[in-house]
């Protein structure tokens, strides 16, 4: 399991250096598990729990997809399109 806290980590992330997939459980120091949702380019998304299921985590990513989409270039998008194909998939659409 990836700790967030660990030095450094956010960082790559943050850079592309290290690609974490939505959903992917993570560490945030001691405590129970919490969930990635993504990142903006400068910050982290995570669920941290009891958000880390269910209909509060499907909103919370779903949300965090359709805001990063909006701020993409084209470029941008097709990068990330290439590396995750279901990026931009929100559950229920083709």
């Amino acid at each position: 399991m990836i700790n967030l806290w660990e030095y450094g980590v956010q960082e790559r992330i943050v850079s592309g250096e290290l690609i974490v997939p939505c959903g992917t459980w993570v560490s945030c120091g001691a405590g129970r598990p919490s969930r990635f949702i993504g990142t903006t380019g400068v910050t982290l998304n995570v669920a941290h729990y009891p958000n880390t299921g269910g209909a509060k985590f499907a909103s919370r990513v779903a949300f965090h997809k359709a805001s990063i989409g909006s701020k993409l270039n084209s470029k941008q998008a097709a990068i990330i399109a290439a590396v995750n194909p279901t990026f931009f998939k929100i559950k229920g659409t083709k």
